[in-house]
């Protein structure tokens, strides 16, 4: 769902053999000489929500305050205002035409195993993001933020203004180098050993805890054993490192920045590092005295207001929602535009979803139009209603229901309104636990349908 899948996290899965020398095993850099007058600093981030990885080594946060701008691969800010979400929808096929039966059926349970929600729910994402999804589906997610988004708000927090290092566009020309029928192999190559992936993965989050980037990397080689498509490779690494070094060469001069990339991106002959040094930089290790605690989980997330003119809608949500538009086939086989509003509350484990569609003759038979749209929203999702309730408020029909995912543990709340031809479909979706949340509760109430100007 929406903001849930950085694909940036592919990068700490996918790094090629780099040696660490033992003199150089820190997350934390100081970059310096060149003609600076100031020195900037390089940190390796992992683009992860578990508290573990908050673990920051006690120079880091005094490194940040000496800078005057931080700089990320994406600003989070830039991530939500983009179209990256469109990109990670399959267009004219689905997992399905890229699976055999028989792994189609694996994954199937797998997802189900994992986070209550099937295939059918995930079959037009892109597979690679399904891997990711897998390959760190045994990781905590109790932080409402990964590291770079926490060391950004830290920052903004300073007036520290943020940079980013690469646009959107830029990684998703690296991904699209791998082919559909490779990312298939490697969701299936996940999927069939996902206890060692696992394992891995929490080695990885141990090692980044720990500060030790000489563990980390040989962890991360073990990981990305299977990837072996040079192109696809160099467009993610080598290509992208070396643009980053001319990039934070000539921020660095600009300013003092506090550089946070993925620490796969570190070491190695093609790595950050020796890129800046071959550029006449000293790049030296800090050395953490001991590591901080992770700092606090952050209060409850607050929901704010959002208004759609277009839509002609008003409902509270817990961040800005990312809009996507599809054109999806009628019963009758015409062709309408589904504008989908998506969002998430991390802290709270819950995606939100509300979409809108104008259908030709919704004033008719609408009770079956809406009970038939409730049923096609929760076949995608693989849940079952466990409760509906159809209530007709004026000239408007609404539908209240509520499901529950296959496998038990996960819920859904949903409402389905048809008013003047418009069809308004909400829900709200915890795939492991209740739906029932002071916030959920919120973002039903809040909703209201705008006149028509």
């Amino acid at each position: 769902m929406g903001a849930v899948v950085c694909w940036s996290a592919l990068a700490l899965q996918a790094m090629p053999p780099k040696e660490v020398p033992e003199s150089e095993n820190s997350l934390l850099w100081e970059i310096s000489g060149n003609g600076l007058e100031e020195v900037s600093y390089l940190y390796g981030t992992i683009h992860v929500r578990d508290s573990r990885a908050f673990r920051f080594g006690d120079s880091v946060m005094t490194a940040l305050d000496r800078c005057e701008a931080i700089v990320l691969e994406l600003l989070p800010d830039d991530l939500r205002q983009s179209g990256m979400d469109m990109d990670l929808y399959l267009r004219d096929s689905s997992l399905h035409d890229l699976l055999a039966p028989a792994d189609a059926q694996l994954l199937d349970s797998l997802l189900l195993a994992r986070s209550g929600i099937g295939l059918e729910a995930v079959k037009k994402l892109k597979p690679i993001f399904v891997a990711v999804t897998l390959s760190t589906g045994s990781l905590r997610q109790d932080r409402a933020v990964t590291v770079d988004e926490f060391l950004y708000a830290e920052a903004r927090k300073r007036d520290i203004r943020g940079i980013a290092l690469e646009e959107v566009e830029e990684q998703l020309d690296a991904l699209a180098t791998m082919s559909l029928q490779q990312q298939a192999e490697t969701l299936m190559e996940t999927a069939r050993n996902i206890d060692k992936y696992d394992s891995l993965i929490n080695q990885m989050v141990e090692s980044y805890a720990a500060g030790d980037l000489l563990e980390l990397s040989r962890v991360l080689d073990e990981a990305s054993a299977q990837l072996e498509d040079s192109v696809f490779m160099n467009a993610l690494f080598s290509e992208r490192n070396t643009v980053m070094t001319e990039r934070v060469a000539a921020l660095v001069h600009k300013q003092p920045s506090f550089v946070a990339v993925g620490a796969g991106h570190l070491p190695g002959e093609e790595g950050l590092l020796q890129l800046l040094r071959a550029e006449g930089f000293h790049v030296r290790p800090i050395l953490a005295t001991y590591q901080l605690e992770p700092p606090p989980t952050p209060p409850q997330t607050s929901y704010t207001e959002f208004r759609s003119e277009e839509g002609r809608f008003v409902i509270r949500t817990p961040d800005r929602p990312i809009e996507q538009l599809q054109s999806v086939p009628t019963p009758d086989g015409e062709m309408i535009d589904v504008h989908i509003f998506a969002t998430t509350d991390i802290a709270q484990g819950l995606s939100f979803l509300l979409t809108y569609s104008d259908i030709p003759g919704m004033q008719t038979n609408t009770r079956q139009r809406l009970e038939a749209s409730v049923q096609k929203a929760l076949d995608a999702l693989g849940a079952t209603v466990v409760q509906s309730e159809f209530v007709q408020q004026g000239d408007r029909s609404v539908i209240e229901f509520r499901g529950e995912f296959t496998g038990g543990g996960g819920s859904l709340r949903g409402r389905s309104v048809a008013s003047d031809g418009r069809l308004y479909q909400l829900m709200a979706i915890n795939p492991t636990a209740s739906v029932d949340t002071a916030g959920v509760t919120d973002f039903f109430g809040s909703f209201r349908i705008l006149p028509k100007k």
